[in-house]
């Protein structure tokens, strides 16, 4: 009678442990928000525009002057890739999108905060934070990036 108590026990903490795995992890991300601003950048459909962007994570930082004509940006060969509103707006998607997919056994939690611009509605400060379990894991905790000096042309 006690080892069918102790195989129970084991078997039901097994199982609440697992549960508590997915419980523990959380996603903080205003996606409402997030797609209001999107579709009013988008509605406004600003083509031809500058900025200077600001990005900082555990790879080091990136700081560009961007231009943007026809919604193409002109100057990638100054810069790692293409950094458009678009295509920053493209970026937040995507890691709301992998925060929800991803292995997430040895995570509390992701948070993506974004502050959006009231004129122009592009985001204007992104912060994307990781909250680790273990203490001594090792990069990929997150990035700050910011958009400042937007002018249209």
């Amino acid at each position: 009678m006690k080892k069918i108590y102790l195989l129970g026990l084991l078997i039901f903490i097994s199982i609440t442990m697992s549960c508590d795995n997915e419980e523990d992890y959380y996603i903080r991300f205003d996606e409402s928000t997030f797609n209001e601003q999107r579709a009013l950048w988008e509605h406004a459909k600003n083509q031809n525009y500058s900025f200077q962007y600001s990005y900082a994570s555990s790879t080091g930082p990136i700081i560009a002057d961007i231009i943007v004509e026809n919604g193409i940006q002109i100057n990638e060969e100054e810069t790692p890739g293409s950094y458009t509103i678009d295509d920053i707006y493209k970026m937040i998607e995507n890691d709301f999108i992998y925060a929800k997919t991803r292995d997430n056994r040895d995570l509390y939690g992701v948070s993506i905060n974004v502050e959006y611009n009231k004129e122009f509605h592009y985001p204007e400060k992104i912060n994307y934070s990781v909250s680790f379990k273990n203490e001594n894991m090792a990069g990929g905790g997150g990035y700050n990036a910011e958009i400042t000096n937007f002018t249209l042309n």
